[in-house]
């Protein structure tokens, strides 16, 4: 793997993970779908 998609793949899983943490921080700021959608994204880049 080269460097270049190494810090795409790096910078994809620290999205979701900022993403994860805003949810958890604001619940009722999300609807139901976008958490769905965050947890899967979260879930996803991180294997």
């Amino acid at each position: 793997m080269n460097e270049a998609k190494m810090t795409e793949l790096t910078q994809a899983e620290d999205m979701a993970y900022f993403r994860a943490d805003l949810c958890l921080y604001s619940p009722e700021s999300y609807s139901l779908e976008e958490k769905k959608e965050i947890c899967n994204d979260s879930a996803t880049r991180s294997r």
